[in-house]
């Protein structure tokens, strides 16, 4: 009993030809496991915790044209289990997800976050979308981001390079920490700031550009001071506890705007919008598995003749 599914007849196995199914969201969907004490565990030089991910991945094609058809249809979205399969108790565990964003041409991004859509993103500062030797362009205005669809937004970092003393990605369970909490790399002593790139100012934060990228007066990254170019985003979540068995659920939207270039709608102020779009349509989810499904539930024939 790994992957979910519907038990029609209530005797606890797997059995299709008596009527149980995948309990699955959408009109498709993958499931899968992960964990992190299995293979090499070098990314941060950490020890393993022993927490499993279940992951339902799945997504919807809306057929009928209506206000929030481009979004569920540009969507993307995630439920996720965390348990601690371990006998550690765990406290202040915090839980992330990194967007390596690479918009086409990634020599001219920009990023940011919502906290009150508990959302982040990424953009092209400019279009046409240019800067990139070779066929990395895009022709549609887009921006790409994360919605935490059950959990508010605690922190959120954004890389300019993965080079930078600063705001770079480091791969030390320490760094790693710091910037999920709201710190760069001098730990609890240089928290991020408010104003330009983050650094150095003197009221700290947990958000970095947090401002409406489309208003000039907003603290954003189109306001920080700094050059498009490379940018990478960590949004991140605060569990709480994580004791022996217990479980989490972090459940996410991967959300895309594509604007025709001569739509003079902006991709921002859309990618908002469906990220609406996508909390009403998880809001409406409820169990998923006796709503959306592919199975079709044939009656019983009351004309058929019983031998």
């Amino acid at each position: 009993n790994l992957a979910p599914y519907i038990d029609a007849n209530n005797n606890n196995v797997y059995d299709p030809q008596n009527g149980d199914y995948p309990d699955i969201c959408g009109d498709e969907a993958i499931f899968f496991m992960l964990n992190d004490a299995r293979n090499l565990h070098t990314e941060f030089n950490c020890q393993p915790m022993k927490v499993q991910l279940n992951v339902l991945a799945f997504d919807m094609k809306e057929s009928t044209p209506h206000a929030d058809t481009a979004a569920i249809n540009n969507s993307f979205f995630l439920k996720m289990s965390v348990t601690n399969c371990s006998s550690a108790n765990y406290y202040d565990v915090l839980f992330s997800i990194f967007n390596n964003y690479r918009i086409g041409c990634y020599a001219n991004d920009r990023a940011g976050c919502d906290t009150r859509q508990n959302s982040f993103f990424a953009y092209n500062s400019s279009y046409p979308d240019s800067g990139c030797a070779g066929n990395n362009s895009y022709y549609y205005k887009i921006a790409q981001g994360t919605i935490f669809l059950n959990q508010p937004l605690y922190t959120h970092a954004v890389f300019d390079s993965f080079f930078d003393n600063d705001t770079q990605w480091g791969f030390t369970v320490a760094l790693a920490r710091n910037y999920q909490s709201g710190y760069w790399s001098g730990g609890a002593a240089t928290p991020f700031t408010v104003g330009g790139n983050g650094f150095g100012g003197s009221i700290p934060t947990h958000y970095l550009y947090p401002g409406d990228p489309m208003n000039s007066a907003s603290w954003s990254d189109q306001t920080s001071g700094t050059q498009p170019g490379y940018r990478a985003g960590l949004g991140t979540v605060y569990l709480d506890t994580l004791m022996p068995g217990q479980v989490k659920k972090v459940d996410i939207a991967f959300v895309s705007s594509f604007v025709p270039s001569a739509d003079t709608t902006n991709e921002i102020l859309a990618l908002k919008q469906y990220f609406v779009a996508a909390q009403n349509f998880y809001n409406t989810l409820g169990q998923c598995g006796s709503e959306y499904t592919g199975i079709r539930a044939i009656g019983r024939n009351s004309a058929a003749i019983n031998i």
